[in-house]
């Protein structure tokens, strides 16, 4: 859901550029860079916020010996790693055709 409003909001910051040469590369350019920009730091802030709670988790579930902290980091990443892909193919669907980049490829 996060995804798909920050990508309502660069769609619409960016909506429709047009095609003249000295603002619509520009613009073009700073659209892409923004996107970028949202999926590097948006992945490792919920990372951050989350942490505390898988902290304690992790503390509590070692003490106990149920498992290392490998098999809790691989079995992380092999949960969060798909969904992550989902949520990029959700941000570029979204905001790849609202600003208005080329529909097809000709």
């Amino acid at each position: 859901v996060q995804y798909i409003f920050i990508s309502l909001f660069v769609g619409l910051m960016y909506h429709k550029l047009g095609d003249e040469v000295p603002n619509g590369v520009y613009d073009r350019a700073a659209c892409i860079w923004f996107s970028f920009a949202v999926m590097s730091f948006t992945p490792s802030y919920t990372a951050v916020t989350s942490w505390d709670k898988e902290r304690l988790l992790l503390k509590r579930e070692l003490q106990q010996r149920q498992y290392n902290v490998t098999s809790f980091y691989i079995a992380r990443q092999l949960v969060t790693v798909p969904f992550e892909c989902l949520q990029t193919v959700v941000f570029v669907a979204v905001m790849y055709f609202f600003v208005g980049f080329q529909a097809e490829a000709s």
